[in-house]
């Protein structure tokens, strides 16, 4: 199976039960689901840091805001931490909110 995007010249084959993504025809890397999670985590712990140097006396809220996020983005979000405890636990701690 491939499918094409026309926009950005992109393409993902699957041969089997794996994926591969392709820009112009050539392959390129992509991360896990766990991974991305785990690196989006570290972004939002490393900005909460920065912001809570910058504040000291205040609390530091991180509010994720999305374009109808509430019927696509949060719900996904949601269920791709909940599927991998060891995300799960990273996210629990950042105390995040979500505005559409």
């Amino acid at each position: 199976m491939n499918m094409q995007a026309k926009t950005t010249n992109s393409s993902i084959t699957s041969f089997g039960n794996e994926l591969t993504l392709h820009r112009n025809g050539i392959q390129i890397e992509t991360e896990s689901l766990s991974e991305c999670l785990r690196g989006f985590a570290a972004f939002l712990k490393s900005t909460i840091v920065k912001v809570g140097n910058v504040t000291r006396s205040k609390p530091v809220k991180t509010v994720l805001v999305g374009h109808n996020a509430n019927v696509f983005d949060t719900p996904l979000l949601i269920r791709s931490i909940n599927h991998i405890d060891l995300v799960r636990s990273q996210f629990q701690e950042l105390d995040l909110y979500f505005v559409d």
